[in-house]
């Protein structure tokens, strides 16, 4: 397929990102009601799975930093990308949603996914798409194409960002080295009840038992949530690392960081 064929055909296929998951459950088009905090009906990862399957298992050829939270995961993702190139590393970079144009969702040590290599890559998902169990969103085929992108171009780490909570997320297939979640709030659900633990207990759906876990600010009661996914260690904001200087600077911040291991200027 040429990109504008491999685009309309991506674009035929469901686009969960924005709808909720009652209306994925039921089958439903899109309401306007937010769902219910922490709401996974209808979701499963086992499309991706098997998606991934097919291609050869390509996210186990690479480290893993898998990033979730309600604000700030875009960013963090960023930041931790330019620190890891920085080091000399092959980074690849998988956010969400885009901007402009789709190519900016598959970064590779700082530069997106081409037209061509982005429609190389789905023309081959295509062929295999044909033997699924049941058909894959748009989502979890755009994660199919940057994880097996990542592993055909040699990245050594990918930096992988969460589309909606986390435990049910398509990007979950990752096994992370390291599992962010920067903070919890109340976007995409109704508020109603112990809303917070309901995502928290979600999101943390991301740890695994080797994960070294970064919590970006103080999760006070709902560290519970936390603390029942087996993990390496956790990290608190304000806990086990501190910012201990948050300035204005030329061009950017100029920051000081405490942790375990020591302070970083």
């Amino acid at each position: 397929m040429d990109f504008p064929t491999a685009i309309k055909w991506l674009e035929s296929y469901v686009n969960l990102e924005g709808t909720s998951t009652a209306d994925i459950a039921d089958d439903r088009p899109a309401a306007p009601a937010l769902p219910t905090a922490g709401a996974t009906e209808g979701l499963s990862l086992a499309p991706i799975r098997e998606l991934l399957g097919f291609l050869g298992d390509p996210h186990h050829a690479y480290r893993t930093i898998h990033v979730t939270g309600t604000n700030g995961k875009g960013s963090t993702c960023r930041y931790t990308s330019a620190l890891l190139q920085a080091t000399g590393l092959s980074v690849g970079m998988y956010t969400s949603p885009n901007v402009e144009r789709i190519n900016e969702r598959i970064v590779w040590n700082g530069t997106q996914i081409s037209n061509d290599e982005l429609a190389l890559t789905l023309t081959l998902i295509r062929d295999l798409v044909a033997l699924m169990t049941e058909p894959p969103s748009r989502f979890e085929l755009l994660t199919a194409v940057a994880l097996s992108w990542f592993a055909e171009v040699g990245v050594e780490v990918a930096v992988v960002e969460v589309g909606l909570l986390g435990r049910f997320d398509a990007t979950n297939v990752v096994d992370s080295d390291v599992a962010v979640l920067t903070n919890i709030g109340k976007d995409h659900t109704d508020g109603i009840g112990d809303w917070r633990l309901a995502v928290a207990t979600e999101k943390a759906g991301i740890i695994k038992p080797a994960s070294r876990v970064i919590l970006g600010e103080p999760f006070g009661s709902l560290r519970s949530a936390i603390d029942a996914e087996p993990n390496e260690f956790v990290w608190e904001m304000d806990s086990e690392f501190q910012l201990t200087r948050n300035d204005l600077g030329l061009g950017g911040r100029v920051v000081t960081v405490t942790t375990p291991k020591g302070t970083y200027e």
